[in-house]
């Protein structure tokens, strides 16, 4: 098996998935228009992140690690400790003179990067927007000034709907890296987990 690819529909009660930030106090749901009319959708890149952080909270942290990206936004970059890296991917930063397996003399620093196996499809509202939103208020910015709280208060656009969402994964590159041998121009995917 090369590939598992998976494609599900899902039901949302009132939400505000993946919002934008609209103008002044008015938070809008993203959309997108088909046939003269707008249906709300969440982008690959919120649903990558849903999906990371459904993996992060099923963990049994006695056995399985999944790291949290530093303030730089980097991750561990270890494919054989860590879920995330290895099914996400990532771009980590190495100094020069850094000493690897791969680099005994020294790494001549750079960016090292691991392409993602699991590619994930924005989720696409099938319902109207229209039909099925309403406009709520809500305060964000909560804040304490002058010996009370205080807030912002905004209006925010939720709607229930129907979603198509799907993911791919390269199911030969979980678990390993892809080496390529420069002199013979030939891929091969050197794996790090035990086969049982």
């Amino acid at each position: 098996m090369k590939c598992v690819s998976l494609v599900w529909l899902s039901q949302t009660d009132l939400t505000n998935l993946n919002a934008g930030e609209g103008e002044a106090n008015f938070i809008d749901v993203k959309k997108y228009k088909r046939n003269g009319r707008e249906y709300p959708y969440v982008s690959g890149q919120a649903m990558r992140y849903y999906l990371k952080e459904a993996i992060r909270r099923g963990l049994d942290d006695e056995y399985e690690y999944m790291c949290v990206p530093n303030d730089k936004g980097e991750t561990c970059g270890d494919i054989k400790k860590c879920i995330g890296c290895d099914l996400f991917g990532f771009m980590t930063t190495i100094k020069k003179g850094t000493i690897l397996p791969t680099h005994p003399e020294g790494h001549p620093g750079g960016a090292f990067t691991r392409v993602s196996p699991v590619k994930v499809a924005p989720a696409m509202g099938l319902l109207p927007f229209d039909d099925n939103a309403v406009v709520d208020f809500l305060t964000r910015r909560h804040r304490m000034a002058g010996g009370k709280m205080e807030g912002d208060i905004v209006n925010v656009e939720i709607g229930v709907n129907l979603y198509k969402g799907g993911i791919a994964i390269d199911i030969a590159r979980v678990g390993g890296e892809e080496r390529i041998n420069e002199k013979e121009r030939t891929v091969k995917i050197e794996y790090f987990l035990e086969e049982e």
